[in-house]
């Protein structure tokens, strides 16, 4: 019953949602033809083509594969050589090298124990 109540939950906003990313779509590009095609017609023909069938699946797969890839692997490492950005240090070493002192110094020995 709580699957059915869920499905319930999600459907009903599916036409509100495609709208939206139209609307954003047309304001982003300035192209309504092309934000109408993008965010109407692709979504509900993929979901037609996909509808109960095994291709769902293997769609799925490869899209968690692809976003959850970069979103794990990728975004880290991003986010990690933007924080340690900055103003070069004194002694020279830019940004990817302080970096790594920060990381040996973590891993060092008698890192903590003063």
């Amino acid at each position: 019953m709580s699957s059915f109540a869920f499905v319930w939950a999600i459907i009903p906003p599916l036409p509100i949602y495609t709208i939206l990313i139209s609307r954003n779509l047309e304001q982003v590009t300035q192209r309504p033809a092309l934000s109408k095609i993008l965010g109407v017609f692709v979504p509900w023909s993929l979901a037609l083509f996909l509808y109960m069938s095994e291709a769902f699946g293997e769609f799925l797969v490869w899209t968690s594969i692809l976003v959850l890839g970069f979103t794990n692997y990728t975004m880290p490492l991003m986010i990690a050589t933007k924080s340690f950005s900055g103003p070069p240090s004194k002694s020279g070493v830019g940004s990817f090298g302080r970096f790594v002192e920060i990381i040996k110094a973590a891993w060092a020995d008698d890192a903590g124990r003063e």
